[in-house]
C-alpha cells in the first residue's frame, strides 16, 4: 500500500511538472527527408503485448531532393530477408513519404 501511495504521488508530480513545462510551439518541423539523410542504419523495433519483438534495418544507398532508395533489411519466416525500396518525398507534407520495393509499378 505504501508503494502505491508513492507510485501516485510521483505520477501526480510528473503530471504538474508537465502542466507547467513551456513548450516552444514555434520550433521548426523538421521532415522525414531530414532524418534519413544519414550514412548510420536506422534501426526499428516494433513490441506488441504479447508478442514476440520485431526488429528491423534500413540502409539508406541514396538520396536526393526528390527521391530515397534504401535497403530494407528485416526477419520473416525466421529467415534474414532484404529488400531495396524506393520512394518519393511528399512535396505538399515534409512528414510524409510514399514507398514501394524497387521495380514495383506505382
Amino acid at each position: 500500500m505504501k508503494g502505491m501511495r508513492l507510485l501516485a504521488v510521483i505520477l501526480l508530480s510528473a503530471h504538474f511538472a508537465m502542466l507547467e513545462c513551456k513548450w516552444n510551439m514555434a520550433q521548426k518541423p523538421y521532415g522525414i527527408k531530414k532524418f534519413l539523410n544519414t550514412s548510420f542504419p536506422i534501426w526499428t523495433l516494433y513490441t506488441t503485448q504479447g508478442a514476440k519483438p520485431r526488429c528491423e534495418v534500413d540502409v539508406v544507398k541514396y538520396i536526393t531532393k526528390n527521391s530515397i532508395a534504401y535497403h530494407h533489411f528485416f526477419y520473416e519466416g525466421g529467415q534474414r530477408r532484404s529488400i531495396i525500396m524506393e520512394g518519393a518525398f511528399d512535396k505538399n507534407r515534409k512528414s510524409r513519404i510514399i514507398v514501394r520495393p524497387k521495380g514495383t509499378k506505382k
